[in-house]
């Protein structure tokens, strides 16, 4: 059993694919990867570019603070944002998809926003 204990918003995980800042992520076989869809159980987004086979850092969503995410569709300030394809963040109001965080700046499709991490999904 692991004895490591990280105080922080931010951790390394392995990763064996390039990860592009902002993009949301989860687990899989032990490696971090793009979340692709809304309800994944989504860790946090990147923080910094890596490479394949380097360690992601991901600033965790049970942290504190905001993060710059990737926009896949237009955001809207006060918007709710999940993950879809590529780990690229949208809009929701669909019950039971993951909340990564809470958009606090606009954003088009494609470009970054600044947004405060969160826990949860969204209720009916």
């Amino acid at each position: 059993m692991s004895k490591q204990f990280n105080q922080s918003s931010i951790r390394a995980f392995p990763c064996q694919v390039a990860l592009g800042e902002g993009v949301a992520v989860k687990f899989t076989a032990g490696y971090i990867v793009a979340a692709t869809a809304a309800t994944d159980k989504i860790i946090g987004v990147t923080s910094v570019d890596n490479d394949a086979g380097q360690d992601a850092h991901v600033l965790l969503r049970s942290g504190s603070g905001t993060a710059n995410l990737r926009a896949g569709g237009n955001i809207a300030v006060g918007d709710y944002v999940t993950a879809t394809t590529a780990g690229e963040h949208i809009a929701t109001t669909t019950a039971g998809n993951e909340i990564v965080g809470l958009a606090i700046e606009t954003a088009a499709d494609d470009g970054f926003f600044e947004a405060i991490l969160w826990t949860g999904t969204v209720k009916a």
